[in-house]
């Protein structure tokens, strides 16, 4: 629901067209997609990452290059901020524990157990070596890619420093997709706006069928196949319905369910822990055993 809500926000605030069209277009199209089937999900979602991910670092690295005399002074701002009595204190109590972990957490679906559910559809036989391939997401996500977009918003020149405060404000309240469009029309006009909504647009699609699919499964174990065909129908419709609710609502209704997806995993994680410790132990004794070999 983040997902439809974000692209729609986008969409709408650079263009006439209203939230409901917009909405109906963009949930056709994930219907469209996961009517078709799994077979047409995997080839979506096959095509759509690669060119998801080229589009926005592409766009990223080009903004970074061209405002390169400018990121020491953005680095600076970001240090000399970040330690002082007032960003401590509410990073501590309430930022990094309310939108620092849920949205990290969501970007990388780290301790979720989601991701598990596409990882175990692969071909790979080896649980150690798919185990490490999931874990690249957790640096390629949050790290890189959030982080790029941060040094992009502060170099538009939308994050204005307070001169009573001291403290930094968002020019014209804007938040969430908007914000990072904004940020990409403001350093690379009518070329990185639109980069940044074609990529948005490739993303919400992905990361809606790709959701649906985890659904799909669990529901498939827990009751039976014949379910998912209603199950279908309500994802869509909830597609369509997170276009009209308020972004905090959304955060604050995915934070809660995203921690009922989390307690019984990282409980499974927990109790799973030594048989992990001796996989990864066996698997670093064979590659050992083949390096002398070779």
């Amino acid at each position: 629901m983040i997902q439809s809500h974000s692209v729609i926000q986008s969409f709408h605030f650079s263009s006439m067209v209203t939230t409901d069209i917009a909405g109906a277009v963009f949930t056709s199209i994930v219907a469209l997609i996961i009517l078709g089937g799994i077979k047409s999900i995997g080839k979506i979602t096959s095509h759509l990452i690669p060119i998801m991910g080229f589009i926005y670092i592409s766009c990223t690295l080009l903004v970074l290059i061209k405002n390169a005399h400018a990121l020491s002074g953005v680095v600076g701002l970001i240090t000399s901020h970040a330690f002082t009595k007032a960003a401590l204190s509410g990073g501590l109590i309430g930022t990094v524990v309310r939108y620092g972990i849920v949205h990290g957490a969501l970007a990388s679906e780290a301790g979720f157990g989601s991701s598990s559910i596409a990882h175990a559809a692969s071909t790979n036989d080896d649980p150690v070596v798919q185990g490490m391939i999931n874990s690249i997401g957790l640096l390629i996500g949050p790290l890189l890619i959030s982080v790029s977009t941060a040094l992009v918003i502060l170099l538009s020149g939308l994050v204005k420093l307070d001169p009573i405060s001291g403290g930094t404000y968002i020019q014209g309240h804007l938040t969430g997709a908007t914000l990072t469009t904004m940020a990409f029309d403001s350093v690379l006009p009518q070329l990185g706006g639109n980069m940044v909504r074609i990529a948005l647009l490739v993303f919400s699609i992905t990361a809606m069928i790709s959701w649906y699919y985890y659904g799909a499964k669990c529901l498939e174990y827990l009751v039976d196949v014949k379910s998912l065909h209603w199950y279908k129908w309500i994802w869509i419709v909830l597609c369509f319905t997170g276009t009209l609710f308020k972004l905090d609502s959304l955060w604050v209704m995915s934070g809660v369910l995203l921690s009922l997806m989390a307690i019984p995993n990282l409980i499974a994680l927990l109790s799973l822990t030594p048989l992990i410790f001796a996989m990864t132990e066996d698997y670093e004794h064979v590659s050992d055993s083949l390096k002398l070999l070779d």
